[in-house]
């Protein structure tokens, strides 16, 4: 096909339906459809599952009637509450939109709809999915035009590498003068295509592990010199009689209302703010309330142990030691 996954969508034309009419250029700037020519089980290859309808046969060629294979994207925005199956289409120019000298060559044919498959994302795993439709290489007939560069996919139960020699073999043996550009597994693809987004979260991971490391260092600072400040008190309440669990409490009191005060503006600041982020992330919301649920936890989970290092310290306190100090 002219285009594999992550490379973009291939060419992309203006999807009309049949007994639609246009009167302008700017009624086109909404209609793009991108669409990838295929040969052979490129469909069933690449993994997309029927909605609805047939995938191309081998008797798909110039003698029959065009067809085309559509997306559930293309699907939803062109026929909407619509069934697409038998519907006729074109990808370009309407004719009354076309210059008066266009050859009848270069005007689309009629496509009938034979088939409807799952949405996939050929560009970027951060973008909505777009429309797209496949047309069977066979029934092309300016192929001298789409065959520049094409992309070969193969489907394996076996390790994909293992057969990057034999791939390049076979080629040569059917045309010695055809360059290979190049070999890659749908796996190094999507890596590859994920470069600026990991990046990214690798960046803020970072601050954000910074950000907590300072926040445990500040409470943990805090605690410790209200410590130092209450030493006089702890020991009186010790000399009282007061139990290692309860100067434990108190300390840990004082840490967790810090740290509740500091969550509550965290978890409004970061409910607005992550709006800003929204287009890095995939298949999770901005506000997606596990994720603030497991955060806060942990949040929690990581002030009570800065909390329980000042609270344990204050139990070891000498009455007589800190009542002698005062």
């Amino acid at each position: 096909m002219n285009g594999g996954p992550f490379s973009n969508f291939g060419a992309g034309m203006p999807l009309i339906r049949e007994g639609q009419t246009f009167h302008g250029l700017d009624e086109m700037s909404n209609r793009g459809c991108g669409y990838l020519l295929t040969q052979g089980d490129y469909l069933t290859v690449l993994g997309l599952p029927l909605v609805s309808g047939r995938n191309f046969t081998a008797q798909d060629t110039l003698n029959a009637p065009p067809v085309v294979v559509i997306n559930q994207a293309a699907a939803d925005k062109f026929f909407p509450g619509e069934n697409a199956l038998g519907q006729r289409i074109r990808l370009g120019m309407p004719d009354n939109l076309l210059p008066p000298d266009t050859p009848p060559t270069e005007k689309r044919a009629w496509l009938t709809v034979i088939g409807i498959v799952k949405n996939h994302q050929p560009i970027d795993l951060a973008l909505p999915y777009l429309p797209g439709a496949f047309l069977p290489l066979a029934q092309e007939t300016r192929n001298e035009r789409m065959l520049n560069a094409q992309t070969l996919m193969l489907r394996t139960s076996q390790d994909p590498t293992a057969l990057i020699n034999a791939v390049r073999q076979r080629v040569h043996e059917l045309d010695p003068d055809q360059p290979i550009l190049r070999i890659a597994t749908v796996d190094a693809r999507i890596a590859e295509s994920l470069k600026p987004q990991r990046f990214n979260t690798t960046l803020m991971t970072l601050f954000a592990a910074l950000a907590l490391t300072l926040a445990v260092i500040g409470l943990y600072g805090v605690l410790a010199y209200t410590v130092v400040q209450r030493t006089h008190e702890i020991g009186i309440r010790l000399a009282l009689g007061a139990q290692p669990g309860n100067i434990v409490g108190l300390v840990m009191q004082r840490g967790l209302l810090l740290t509740l005060y500091g969550l509550a503006l965290g978890l409004a600041g970061a409910f607005v703010l992550t709006r800003l982020l929204e287009r890095l992330l995939y298949g999770v919301s901005a506000t997606d309330a596990p994720t603030f649920i497991v955060i806060a936890l942990s949040l929690m989970f990581v002030a009570l142990l800065a909390c329980w290092i000042p609270a344990w310290r204050a139990t070891k306190v000498d009455p007589l030691i800190a009542l002698r100090h005062e």
